[in-house]
């Protein structure tokens, strides 16, 4: 089991001044809102509507989004019953990536974290359900975590990938967390990002309070006021590239998933009995008193002072040397070059 060096420390001022505290052992949980709720944490028949976006670069270019990279293998997976979008790079260990609630798989491209770990890991980057070019289910039941991590696991299978390691943000960490419960042998390490435990379904994580389950309200306003709110948050918050991320979601496909994905869904491991190696990341601002209690002992726990939810994400100045140096410690057999 990975065990990590105990240590308490200011971390290394990166060029935005916010410094690193690592700690081990101990925990972090994600508390607080996200501003503007981007890749937030949530609460909680028939056959789906489907709706898939179009596999063409030429909006996402004309946005100002960075394009894949011309060695990317760009396919659609239907193992899990819907198509899932997914493309794959580089070369080495496997390593999904998964974004959060109102994003898409360019974040990681976005932030640096694509070019800082393609030269050591296959990257696999995947719209989750609802998002990006991947089917858009309109019914909140096709939006329950075990679908998204059926998704993931479908991805595994169309690459003939028997593991890998998973980095998730936000809703995306949820997702890798539970596939870590669920199914541990197709998990060789977890680095979970802003990661909304209580969501899980850990029975040993105490469950969402009433405060934080918000009455629909999220869904209600992306069905009656689309994006837009959203998106004029993180203009004010001075994030003009998520802004047009989250402008280019599907308001019905997020009210939807708002209201799906976030619903308890009870896992058969406590998190403390997890036996794949962990590395946990958050911003203090959204870190809450006592939450650090939570991360079992033996994680690797990294917190980002003076940052919130997508904040954190953002500091891949900071976390990228984190997730190598885990990763390298925690890899599974190489794998040839994707495409």
């Amino acid at each position: 089991m990975w065990r990590a060096t105990s240590v308490v420390s200011n971390g290394p001022t990166g060029p935005r001044g916010s410094p690193i505290a690592r700690v081990h052992p101990g925990a972090g949980q994600r508390g607080g809102m996200v501003p503007a709720g981007l890749g937030r944490v949530k609460r909680a028949g028939g056959p789906p509507a489907l709706a898939l976006a179009s596999p063409t670069s030429h909006a996402d270019v004309a946005a100002g989004w960075p394009p894949g990279s011309e060695d990317a293998a760009m396919a659609i997976t239907h193992g899990s019953g819907i198509p899932i979008w997914y493309e794959s790079e580089g070369q080495g260990p496997p390593l999904v990536l998964l974004h959060g609630m109102m994003g898409r798989s360019e974040v990681w491209r976005l932030e640096g974290y694509v070019d800082g770990l393609r030269d050591v890991h296959r990257l696999v980057l995947v719209d989750a359900r609802g998002h990006g070019r991947s089917a858009r289910p309109s019914d909140p039941a096709d939006y329950g975590l075990h679908c998204h991590a059926a998704d993931v696991l479908a991805v595994l299978d169309e690459l003939g990938l028997p593991s890998a390691a998973l980095c998730g943000w936000s809703m995306g960490a949820a997702t890798a967390l539970r596939i870590a419960a669920c199914a541990p042998d197709r998990v060789d390490a977890v680095a979970a990002v802003g990661a909304p435990l209580e969501w899980v379904g850990f029975p040993d994580i105490p469950a969402p309070t009433e405060d934080e389950e918000d009455e629909d309200g999220w869904a209600s306003r992306f069905e009656h006021e689309g994006m837009s709110w959203v998106a004029a948050d993180l203009e004010r918050e001075g994030r003009p590239a998520w802004a047009r991320l989250v402008e280019r979601a599907d308001p019905l496909a997020m009210a939807a998933c708002d209201r799906g994905w976030g619903r308890l869904e009870a896992v058969p491991r406590r998190l403390r009995d997890l036996t794949v190696p962990l590395l946990f990341a958050w911003g203090g601002l959204e870190l809450r008193e006592g939450d650090e209690s939570r991360v079992p002992a033996g994680a690797r726990l990294v917190v980002f002072r003076d940052e919130d939810h997508v904040g954190a994400f953002r500091r891949a100045d900071l976390l990228l040397p984190e997730l190598r140096s885990f990763l390298a410690a925690a890899r599974s057999p190489a794998l040839p070059a994707a495409g």
